[in-house]
């Protein structure tokens, strides 16, 4: 069998730091410190595995994988006997989950291979990880070569997902500040956009350092909760010491930002910062709060005037509220992943799970907010 000439090894230590460089060399952040950060920061139900994968005794690609057990809270169900039947189906039939790349960066990939290594092999190095690590789900985030998705496709044990999509800004180089971007908004935009920041007016955004992280870190970790209990898909909770833990390991290039009104949070923001694009990560904000300051939408603007200040040509959103997003001027980032898995059973209870809690919606409206010359 082809896939036995390509041997994965896996560790529970971090690859050495001259191979993660030397492998990751082209990617738009620094993936050793990304990774050193991630792995201190983990939740305790979740470990990261890194392998290397040897033909010929030599080391031809690189991989490392989240890896932690599914279970019924990862799927919000409002129906308690629907809620009930998943939580008995994942009592019963444990389901191990393996996620090549990171679960919280978007822009940090799960595997690079040696420059010299065709698409063809690329495909069976792919086929020998998924299968020789042995979890029963796997997922291969982020195929950016189309040839290489379609091979991983024919296989009858894989879930292609072309349908994954994340919302990007291409920062304009023009707009020197926030009002340069109001601007180039077209009227019922400028409008929408001043009349949101006018309520936010009584609010204070402030940077937060690691002590006062560390001071608010009761309250941050309850507005990240308000969030991620609103999501019906939720993989990869993290825990309170979190965003402490990778402000120390990234340092600057991890912010935090606080918003409060009358001297308590009410939000917070996290991004990551890379050569030329900033990528928000985790936010959290009070609901009751929303309701009257129009909190997420003030984030939203507050995310485009943070990117203009630190000068980056993308700022990545991520992938949830798309509508809202359209409507500050991001536009969606198609993904193709592959999700393998190691039996049928699993495939087809996951292709039901998917057809019932998939939230991407390719009937948003389209939006134009930007004035024709700025239309992508």
């Amino acid at each position: 069998m082809k896939n036995k000439l390509y041997h994965w090894q896996g560790s529970k230590k971090i690859i050495a730091s001259e191979l993660i460089y030397t492998f990751f060399e082209n990617s738009e952040i620094d993936a050793y410190e990304y990774l050193k950060a991630f792995e201190a920061a983990l939740p305790s139900k979740m470990k990261v595995q890194y392998y290397t994968c040897t033909y010929q005794n030599e080391i031809v690609a690189i991989a490392f994988l989240q890896q932690f057990r599914f279970s019924a809270f990862t799927i919000k169900e409002n129906n308690i006997l629907k809620k009930l039947a998943i939580r008995f189906f994942f009592n019963i039939i444990p389901c191990h989950f393996s996620y090549c790349g990171s679960l919280f960066c978007i822009a940090l990939p799960g595997m690079a291979f040696k420059k010299s290594i065709s698409e063809n092999i690329k495909a069976e190095i792919t086929h020998a990880l998924a299968k020789q690590h042995g979890t029963t789900v796997t997922v291969i985030k982020d195929i950016k070569n189309k040839n290489l998705f379609a091979d991983l496709s024919t296989d009858e044990k894989v879930f292609p997902i072309s349908t994954d999509s994340t919302m990007e800004l291409n920062m304009q180089s023009h707009w020197n500040n926030f009002e340069d971007y109001l601007t180039d908004l077209q009227h019922k935009y400028r409008q929408k956009a001043k009349k949101v920041l006018k309520q936010f007016e009584p609010v204070v955004v402030k940077e937060l350092m690691l002590d006062e992280i560390i001071l608010h870190k009761n309250k941050i970790y309850e507005l990240y909760l308000n969030v991620l209990n609103k999501q019906t898909f939720r993989l990869g909770m993290v825990e309170e010491n979190y965003f402490i833990e990778m402000k120390k390991g990234l340092k600057s290039n991890f912010i935090v930002t606080g918003y409060f009104l009358e001297n308590e949070l009410i939000a917070f923001r996290t991004a990551f910062l890379m050569q030329d694009r900033m990528e928000i990560h985790f936010i959290g904000f009070d609901y009751e709060t929303n309701k009257n300051l129009q909190v997420y939408f003030n984030i939203l603007y507050d995310n485009v005037k943070f990117a203009i200040e630190k000068n980056v040509k993308v700022l990545e959103l991520g992938r949830t509220a798309q509508d809202a997003k359209r409507i500050i001027g991001a536009l969606p980032k198609q993904f193709d992943d592959a999700i393998y898995f190691k039996s049928s059973f699993f495939k087809k209870a996951f292709e039901f799970l998917y057809d019932r809690y998939n939230n991407n919606d390719n009937s948003l409206p389209i939006r134009n907010p930007f004035k024709p010359a700025l239309e992508s």
